[in-house]
């Protein structure tokens, strides 16, 4: 009797400490809330620098021309053009406007967007986010659960939410759309796209 229940319990411990280091690893939706917008803020605060950076290769640009050191000038603009190609090139995914409902489903997945009150011009409190995580299920932060969604349209997407759909219209030019649920209306941000292992 002893036996068995010594060798019960060497085959039961492992499989405990398996489900509890799946349980240890699931994200708290604090850090979720906390990283989107850490991520939002950092991306707001970098942008007037990435303008300026521009802005400013132009201006050496047009010294070294007027100076007449042209291959400085070459090298300069080869700067500017490379590193707004690298930086239209992280965002080409997410800017292109679909112009059909399966090519908004392809842009969708992936995507997190947060929700703020539609009067909440500074963003300064966040109420929910959505994670598409994939064509079926996007993962919605109030509520801690995956529902299922659909594009419905270009640039229009449908969540069947708890009391009623929540219905998306999206501007992926400018990362931006609209949230419509019970006759209320929000303002989403695109925050960016995360990979998901399926």
């Amino acid at each position: 009797m002893k036996f068995t229940n010594v060798a019960r319990s060497l085959i039961l411990l492992p499989l405990l400490h398996i489900a509890v280091a799946q349980e240890e690893m699931t994200e708290p939706a604090e850090l979720t809330k906390l990283r989107d917008q850490f991520r939002l803020k950092v991306d707001q605060e970098i942008k007037p620098w990435r303008e300026r950076y521009v802005l400013e290769l132009q201006k050496l640009e047009d010294i070294y021309i007027r100076d007449r050191k042209l291959n400085e000038a070459l090298i300069v603009k080869n700067e500017k053009e490379s590193y707004l190609s690298d930086d239209s090139s992280k965002k080409s995914s997410l800017t292109s406007s679909p112009d059909t409902a399966a090519k908004t489903s392809k842009m969708m997945t992936g995507s997190v967007w947060l929700v703020y009150a539609a009067e909440d011009k500074k963003r300064e409190n966040l109420l929910d986010t959505y994670h598409f995580f994939d064509s079926e299920n996007v993962f919605v932060l109030s509520s801690k659960k995956k529902f299922f969604w659909n594009s419905t349209s270009a640039k229009k997407a449908k969540i069947t939410f708890m009391n009623g759909d929540i219905t998306l219209a999206m501007d992926f030019k400018n990362h931006t759309g609209t949230s419509l649920y019970q006759e209320k209306k929000y303002t989403i941000y695109l925050a960016g796209k995360v990979p998901h292992e399926q």
